[in-house]
């Protein structure tokens, strides 16, 4: 025997559904096999001796084919610990295959490729913006499309951009209105303002002329008298 300590299994996956690991694999092919290794490998990749072990596994490429010498490498490989694994999360278990699992499996592998691609495109770009106006322009509309799935909006038509403005316009000239001071109205601030004033600078002359007078009267009685 090759591997003593390796157990193989065969799951008939045209019925069965292997549940954690069918999106980690290549697609359902009728008439095609799929080869994982599982193999609990240490969480730690620092200290690789001390960690906590973790179930991992690995598939075989799609490209390569299902035969003695593809297969052996793998497994010598996954012993080996040449051989990149896939920690799993939770642990694999057998399941009818149903139509709700496939397309539970048809999300995740969607998330998994949208994860990726914007993993591998530049921070505020997206594979088709090439720098170009043509490119930033489809990354707008993009961005705009996006924005009406996630809020069940809809675009605009001409009549309520045309609506739109002209309330802009309206509130703009009230608000104008509201900060501007006529002419008029400063020239008849100030006017009133310098009345007042003078007025209470003649009235108060006006009662100091008053007291002088009246004490010349006094004096004058006065001497009379004498």
């Amino acid at each position: 025997v090759e591997q003593p300590k390796v157990v193989f299994a065969s799951v008939d996956t045209s019925s069965l559904y292997v549940k954690n690991a069918e999106e980690n694999l290549p697609m359902l092919q009728k008439g095609k096999h799929r080869f994982v290794v599982f193999k609990k490998v240490s969480g730690d990749s620092s200290n690789p001796k001390e960690g906590r072990l973790v179930s991992s596994m690995a598939s075989l490429p799609s490209d390569r084919s299902i035969s003695y010498g593809p297969l052996s490498n793998m497994v010598a490989n996954v012993l080996s610990g040449g051989e990149e694994m896939k920690k799993l999360s939770s642990l694999p278990m057998i399941k009818t295959r149903t139509k709700k699992l496939e397309a539970e499996e048809k999300k995740r592998r969607e998330r998994k490729a949208e994860a990726k691609k914007e993993k591998d495109t530049p921070p505020g770009m997206f594979a088709e913006n090439d720098g170009s106006a043509e490119g930033r322009r489809a990354e707008r509309e993009r961005r705009r499309q996006e924005h009406y799935a996630k809020t069940g909006g809809r675009p605009k038509t001409p009549e309520e951009i045309a609506e739109i403005e002209r309330q802009r316009r309206l509130r703009m000239e009230e608000a104008e209105d509201a900060w501007t001071v006529q002419d008029g109205d400063e020239d008849a601030a100030a006017g009133g303002g310098g009345s007042d004033y003078m007025m209470e600078e003649e009235a108060v002359y006006v009662d100091e002329g008053d007291e002088e007078e009246g004490g010349d009267e006094d004096d004058d009685d006065v001497i009379d008298l004498d």
